[in-house]
């Protein structure tokens, strides 16, 4: 007969005191720790929604059956009891029925693991420390040291306490005994927080397969997982899900918005942060997320609205005041450009590391003095001083470097006007509306991209500009002048397009590297493109990594084949990721013993036959598997400027010929071919600190509208 049982109950809930035996009190007991526990660090853990510990009823009956006592037995209804508020998230109530039932059966095993688990999920509520719970965890292994339950319950608890490394290796202990969902879940969750990514996420979905019900927690860190590894379309689809479990959980639908912006899918990322506001409408962290969809889709006016809420609810939001000034500069408000710079340079104290906005602050000073001469004369990569052109081009910011301030904002310097479209001329309404319809072709459509409307007229203009000046110089090619005067080249024509790419983008420095310090570019100006590191992928560049990949590959065969034998350079071309290639590297090269990889590209020459030019280098480098890098680097020196100069040159002056020789000839061939010319030789160049891209492109576009050619297809679009 089964011995009734006292328990403390409360019609109230709200009012129930945690009712503790005088056992119980000498577990919290700071003098009674023998094995000097850690103390629980608050973490906000709530392993009942993450996990049930006991996924059916009927498993209970059995689990008692195999692993419990006597004093199990006769107390399975009160025990179950206890699990069901465990899982109900009540760890109060199941404290208090399970230190009952070990005060009249001490010999009760499930009690001591439920009385454990009950503690470390109290953590945040109770004076309680991990001891306590350790204590009865480690009574039970000495009964039961082959029971998957304590395993489970313990690696909680070792989360809780932030000890990672043993919470994995009793998550792992749990699924040697038991292959079920709350095994798995825990382990991936575990994994997560250790960092380490694709183990998570292999863990979590194999979890996912088993539990049914409530899985919001599990579908998150499985979508935090993928974020972590750049695999963002597979987040947003673990996180919706989580939604269809959680739908108003503020931080997903946050993460999603924020992650749809990454994306550069701007009308879902607005979607998603509406939902966020309406939950939460002062919510700094949202607001400046809105904001920076709003500017990074090319509309600034409306993303200054939204930092200036976001500072009016968080005044130490150093983010958004930075942000508030890029707008306002993007919109041609120096002034209060420099004037948020400046609070965002203060608002740190002393020690703020302010080295990108005191760059900034300058730079804005600079364009203010020039707004009042013409657009020919915006030339920041020679009107700025030397040092301050070399940092801010590699993106080396210092708080102090030696070189003299801009002057102060001009009181008589009239901010940019913000025209509407009805007030304009004809002749600009119709160069705007055919800068519209070119505006298209220069979006390129893949994750990490987001369409940019500003930008796209931007260069549209600039492939509009370059056209009319090319052709203008074909008319007059005798008459036409350079900058300062000198004899016309291709580098006054480029500048044509790197005048609105300038224009355009307030807060990058976009100098050509021909203008930085020599001493500086002989030691090799580094472009760097990481293509993948570990399993993240780098997402606006993963249309290109299997075919780096590839040809990383085809080159280690071709270039080490009489190193490696045979199984080798089979095992190099069946290898699906960099740490693969490394790990055949260090076993087989011995004069590699750390396996890494890097090849330079060669360019041919069009000038000199059989001359070949420095392109640039595909490199596999790391140690492990979690930094092995795949990464397409430029390091470029004067001397290798100058012979792509001399290429240039040669191209153009050969481009002057095929046009002036066939001026009545509407399918210029020869000209389309040199222009193809050009522009792969400038993209192997990559002669701009940044934009190097945007430039080509324009200027491709404009020389075909020279030679009275017009693109008829967009960017292809990737497969999603």
């Amino acid at each position: 007969m089964t011995m009734p049982i006292p328990l403390k109950t409360s019609k109230d809930k709200k009012k129930r005191s945690l009712h503790m035996s005088k056992i119980a009190k000498a577990h919290l007991s700071d003098d009674n720790n023998p094995n000097n526990y850690p103390r629980l660090l608050g973490i906000e853990f709530e392993g009942c929604r993450v996990h049930p510990l006991i996924e059916q009823s009927s498993d209970f009956i059995k689990l008692v059956a195999s692993y419990g006592t006597e004093a199990d037995s006769t107390t399975i209804q009160e025990l179950a009891q206890g699990f069901d508020a465990l899982r109900a998230c009540s760890p109060e109530e199941s404290f208090e029925i399970f230190d009952a039932i070990i005060q009249h059966f001490p010999d009760s095993i499930f009690a001591y693991i439920g009385r454990g688990i009950s503690l470390g999920r109290l953590a945040n509520k109770i004076k309680a420390s991990s001891e306590s719970a350790m204590k009865d965890f480690d009574h039970v292994m000495s009964l039961k040291s082959h029971f998957y339950l304590v395993y489970r319950c313990r690696a909680e608890v070792h989360f809780l306490t932030g000890k990672y490394e043993d919470a994995l290796k009793d998550a792992e202990k749990d699924l040697q005994y038991k292959h079920d969902g709350s095994a798995y879940i825990m382990a991936g969750i575990i994994s997560y927080k250790m960092e380490k990514d694709f183990q998570a996420t292999e863990y979590l979905k194999i979890g996912q397969k088993f539990i049914n019900g409530h899985n919001a927690v599990s579908y998150e860190y499985l979508g935090m997982a993928y974020l972590n590894m750049g695999m963002l379309r597979k987040a947003i689809d673990a996180l919706k899900t989580s939604l269809e479990f959680d739908s108003e959980n503020l931080k997903i639908i946050q993460t999603l918005g924020t992650t749809y912006n990454a994306i550069g899918d701007s009308e879902n990322a607005h979607y998603y942060l509406d939902l966020a506001l309406n939950l939460d409408p002062e919510n700094p962290k949202t607001l400046e997320t809105k904001g920076d969809v709003y500017f990074q889709s090319g509309q600034p006016k409306e993303a200054i609205h939204f930092y200036k809420s976001c500072i009016r609810l968080d005044p130490t939001s150093t983010g958004c005041m930075f942000m508030k000034s890029v707008a306002f500069a993007s919109v041609g408000q120096f002034f209060n450009a420099v004037k948020a710079m400046t609070k965002v340079m203060l608002s740190g104290g002393c020690n703020q590391d302010y080295g990108e906005p005191l760059y900034l602050r300058d730079f804005y000073r600079y364009l203010n003095r020039k707004l009042d001469e013409p657009l020919k004369n915006y030339r920041f990569d020679e009107d700025l001083p030397e040092n301050y052109r070399n940092l801010w081009a590699k993106k080396v910011f210092s708080n102090y470097f030696n070189y003299t301030e801009q002057p102060g904002i001009e009181p008589h310097m009239i901010d940019v006007e913000d025209f509407q479209f009805s007030e304009l001329s004809n002749n600009t309404k119709v160069l705007l509306c055919k800068a519209n319809q070119l505006a298209p072709y220069f979006q390129y459509r893949v994750d990490g991209f987001m369409e940019n409307k500003r930008n796209n007229i931007a260069m549209a203009l600039a492939a509009i500009d370059v056209g009319q000046t090319i052709k203008n110089y074909w008319t007059y090619p005798k008459s036409t002048k350079g900058w300062k005067g000198r004899i016309y080249s291709w580098r006054d024509l480029i500048e044509v397009a790197v005048k609105w790419r300038k224009l355009v983008s307030m807060d990058q420095p976009v100098i050509w590297l021909s203008e930085l310090p020599k001493h500086i570019v002989d030691v090799g100006f580094t472009t760097h493109m990481l293509l993948k590191k570990g399993n993240v992928e780098m997402p606006r560049y993963s249309t290109y990594t299997l075919e780096a990949l590839q040809l990383a590959k085809f080159m280690i065969r071709s270039l080490l084949g009489q190193k490696l034998p045979a199984k080798a350079q089979d095992n190099v071309m069946k290898a699906v990721a960099p740490i693969d290639i490394l790990n055949v590297l260090k076993k087989y090269d011995s004069a590699n013993p750390n396996g890494g990889f890097t090849v330079g590209m060669q360019v041919p020459s069009t000038r000199n036959k059989g001359g070949l030019l420095h392109g640039v280098m595909l490199s596999i480098t790391g140690e492990t598997e979690s930094d092995a890098t795949l990464s397409i680097q430029s390091s470029r020196t004067s001397l290798q400027i100058n012979q792509y100069i001399a290429e240039f040159n040669h191209l153009f002056n050969e481009l002057k010929l095929a046009v002036l020789k066939n001026k009545t000839d509407t399918d210029n061939d020869l000209a389309v071919d040199i222009v193809l010319k050009f522009i792969y030789y400038f993209y192997n160049l990559l002669p701009l600190s940044r934009g190097t891209s945007a430039v080509a492109y324009s200027v491709a576009v404009g020389l075909f509208l020279g030679v009275n050619k017009e693109l008829h297809l967009l960017y292809p679009r990737k497969n999603t």
